[in-house]
């Protein structure tokens, strides 16, 4: 015990540290990661876009759903790995194990907030008709939408009404996606 307080408490330095901003989409996450590991960019795709591996977290993963595997969605992750700080003390960890991390945690986040509304309104609101990837999808428009937690609550307003009358959704970032360019603004493009 003299020695412990002597010494002091011994930390394990981690091997690769990175934080995953919200909005950013499944490309920007593979630099991300890329910067901060010895993967490159292409190594990583490689992992997120392997079809075998996303049946395997499919069957894994029961918020993931099977509008993955549709044919207009770019990417089966996109939108499922969840922005944080993560922290990995082997320097030889898979990109499969912090791809991992990173949906574990989107699991725990959104069964947590899922609860804090149900709890809080009685239902899930709004959200209650959507999937899971419906609710992601609509919420990282929301986030590339809005810059205040306030717009937020009426973006999502706008939105959802505007999904309940059978309308187009047409803001910025569905046509930013959609063609495959980040922009601020699309209402200059012809």
């Amino acid at each position: 015990m003299m020695h412990a307080l002597q010494d002091g408490v011994y930390m394990e330095e981690y091997a690769h540290t990175f934080i995953i901003p919200e909005g950013h989409q499944l490309e920007q996450i593979a630099v991300r990661i890329a910067d901060e590991t010895d993967y490159d960019e292409e190594d990583i795709m490689d992992v997120l876009t392997d079809d075998e591996w996303m049946e395997d977290l499919y069957e894994e993963y029961s918020f993931l759903e099977d509008d993955i595997f549709d044919s207009d969605v770019r990417y089966a992750l996109e939108g499922y790995l969840f922005p944080a700080a993560y922290d990995f003390l082997e320097e030889d960890t898979p990109i499969e194990e912090m791809i991992e991390s990173m949906l574990q945690r989107m699991a725990q986040v959104y069964e947590t907030v899922q609860t804090d509304i149900v709890e809080e309104n009685g239902d899930f609101g709004p959200a209650e008709e959507l999937n899971v990837h419906e609710v992601l999808t609509l919420a990282s428009i929301i986030e590339r939408e809005a810059a205040t937690a306030e717009d937020r609550r009426l973006i999502s307003g706008v939105l959802h009404n505007r999904l309940e009358e059978g309308m187009r959704l047409e803001v910025d970032p569905t046509v930013a996606y959609a063609i495959g360019e980040h922009r601020y603004m699309t209402s200059l493009m012809i």
